[in-house]
Order: structure tokens, then sequence, then C-alpha cells
């Protein structure tokens, strides 16, 4: 099928998890990746709580952030998350980009997981009438009116959790429905270093999300978001 360039979307998370292998002490680590990212004078940071106390004596661990993203190094994963709005792929892969460059110029550091998930939430849609899902009983006459399906699978060389909950009621009391992607490769272990790779991997698993998303979905439903080819 044919995938839009763009669409009027509804996403209302989108988040990079990049999972690390390395030998030195995370704390030289993390020291390097904080100059880094202060010398880049693009973003702020703000101390969290962290239950694992893998960041400070003081038991909190440092997000960064700017208008658009915000992103935060554990021991073993770097987590890269939009912030408010979701700013489309080409301008977030450059982010995700970005932040990785504060890491990257640590040659032996390798990558063995890189993940892409995207949550889309529709207010006052039932994923019937929206995608070609449907969930039904033995018995015929039983119709489902909310349910929350969740299922794992292999699809292209990609590892995909794929979450659809429909008509449930959020804390204002309104109905939504949820599309939950999250893909992840397995990949042999490649150095954080090989820029292209890195980029490579990223786009391809963007590839997969974008696949699955748009295989979901009505085609009536669709036109219904402006999509732009």
């Amino acid at each position: 099928m044919q995938i839009p360039e763009r669409i009027d979307d509804r996403i209302q998370d989108a988040h990079v998890v990049i999972k690390l292998s390395y030998e030195m002490p995370f704390q030289i680590l993390f020291g390097n990746f904080y100059d880094n990212v202060i010398k880049s004078g693009s973003y702020d940071s703000i101390a969290t709580p962290d239950e694992n106390n893998n960041t400070s004596a003081t038991g909190n661990r440092i997000m960064f952030y700017d208008d658009e993203i915000k992103f935060i190094l554990t021991d073993e994963i770097l987590f890269i998350n939009i912030r408010d709005n979701y700013i489309g792929w080409n301008i977030y892969l450059v982010k995700i980009l970005e932040v990785i460059s504060f890491i990257s110029s640590n040659k032996s550091i390798l990558i063995s997981r890189i993940g892409l998930r995207y949550i889309n939430v529709y207010e006052h849609y039932n994923l019937k009438d929206i995608t070609k899902f449907s969930f039904s009983f033995a018995q015929p006459d039983i119709k489902s009116k909310r349910f929350n399906f969740s299922t794992e699978f292999e699809y292209e060389n990609t590892n995909v959790i794929l979450n659809l909950v429909n008509d449930y009621k959020n804390e204002d009391s309104n109905f939504l429905s949820l599309m939950d992607i999250d893909c992840y490769a397995n990949k042999n272990d490649f150095f954080i270093s090989n820029n292209d790779l890195v980029k490579q991997e990223l786009s391809n698993i963007h590839k997969i999300q974008e696949s699955i998303f748009f295989s979901l979905l009505k085609e009536e439903f669709l036109e219904t978001l402006n999509p732009i080819y």
C-alpha cells in the first residue's frame, strides 16, 4: 500500500529506547555524556527521582529537554521521548541522532537493541469504525463493546508488540480508543559510533512502524486524516 508522507496524527507518545553495552564505569560514561550535552547549549536539565540510584549519589537522575524532546541516560538505556506534540519523523530523527552523538564519540560503546514505540489515541472513536481489526467470541450473537487486545509477533525480522484498547474512559470521563505499536530489533551488537548504521536501523524500524499502523487503518478513516502523499 502507498504510505502517506504526512497525516493529521493522533500521536500521544513516541519514544526511542536504545540498549547499550560497555565496560567502563557508568559514572565516566555519564560524565562525558553530560559534558557534551551541556556544551551543545541546546538543552536544559532537571533532576528526577531514580529508584535504582544509578546516576548520582543523591538518588536522582538527569533528564535533559528542549521544547520538542526529552531524554535520559541510565546505566543500560538511552531513552528519547517527544514532549507535548509530535514533530514529524524527519525532524524527530535528526533530534535522535543529535542525542546519540553526545555519546557516540566513545567508540567502545555497543548498541544491542533499538526500539521505537508510538501510541495513537482517538477520542470518541470506536476501533471497529476506524481499523480493520475485528474481535468476536465463539457465539456470534455476542458483541464486545470494550476490549483490550495485545499480541506479539515478528514482522520483517523485527519484534512487534501491538496493543489495541477500545472505548475506555480516561480521567476526564471521555471515551478513547488507543493503538500502541512497539517495535524493537535485536541485532548483533554494533558500535554506536557507526553513524550510518545507526541511522539505517532507526529508519528501518520506523518504516515497519508505518507499515503496521497504516495497514490497520480503514481507508475511509485515513482519508479523514488529510493524508499527503
